[in-house]
């Protein structure tokens, strides 16, 4: 649906568009909207001020890693996997607050429903796992799409790369399915003991914040070993890149920094 849509377009109409999505899970009374819409509102003006300005500064340093000579090295694309990373540990900080509220206000019916959609969604992904070989084959599309969209068509050398990648990257579908399910088994455990303030609050801000206690070992040392071949395969193919391919993504960067700025700028 929002595949066409620009990201300041995207970003105006943010908090219709998680409302739309989280009505798909539980339905909310008029109180619960009006506070979810207010922290909602408070969340996305907290993103706007603080995380846009991470997010421009964030495109600037892809941009001159894009332009280097020799491409990007392995220290330089981790910096990158490290960014990524503490993005999405400020927003879930961030979050953390707000969904507490939410989840404080929720009537046991709501709170059936809600477990029920997650598990739904659980089960539907589960039916729909495929083969090895199935997965191997949706990376490989997945990663011609993205890259093609950012640096048009693919050279032989670098279609080769992701074959390697795809065939040498470890499953992981099964083994995150089974962190969900643990993590849904401690929502409702932990929505179960919202009279106990102290234990409420701990929990409750593991699920939001701390994701990978429900992991397993083996999956997140599965993890790690994919993100080892996620440098070294980005890192060849930066250095595989054309001028026209350098040209295509620098355009994109801008177009995406100047929507961004916008976004910034805009009351």
């Amino acid at each position: 649906m929002l595949a066409g849509c620009s990201v300041s377009f995207t970003y105006k109409y943010l908090d219709w568009l998680i409302l739309w999505r989280v009505d798909d899970y539980i339905t909310f009374n008029s109180q619960q909207d009006v506070l979810f819409e207010t922290e909602l509102d408070q969340l996305i003006q907290w993103h706007k001020s603080t995380e846009i300005p991470r997010y421009i500064t964030f495109l600037d340093k892809l941009s001159r890693y894009l332009n280097a000579d020799a491409g990007v090295n392995e220290e330089q694309v981790s910096s990158i996997i490290h960014d990524l990373r503490d993005a999405w540990l400020r927003l879930s900080e961030a979050g953390y607050l707000p969904l507490s509220k939410l989840a404080l206000s929720l009537s046991p019916q709501q709170i059936k429903a809600l477990t029920a959609s997650i598990e739904d969604d659980i089960n539907e992904a589960e039916s729909e796992i495929g083969t090895v070989e199935e997965q191997q084959d949706e990376f490989y599309d997945n990663s011609i799409e993205f890259l093609s969209d950012w640096i048009g068509n693919l050279t032989t050398e670098q279609k080769a790369l992701l074959i390697a990648w795809s065939e040498q990257k470890a499953p992981t579908r099964l083994r995150h399915l089974t962190y969900k399910k643990a993590w849904l088994a401690h929502l409702k455990y932990t929505l179960m003991r919202r009279e106990n303030q102290p234990i409420f609050s701990k929990e409750f801000k593991r699920l939001i914040t701390e994701l990978d206690t429900f992991k397993t070992a083996e999956y997140l040392a599965i993890r790690e070993q994919n993100r080892a071949l996620w440098v070294r395969y980005i890192v060849q193919l930066s250095k595989s890149l054309t001028p026209q391919q350098k040209k295509r993504a620098t355009k994109k960067l801008d177009e995406l920094r100047t929507e961004l700025k916008q976004i910034r700028d805009n009351d």
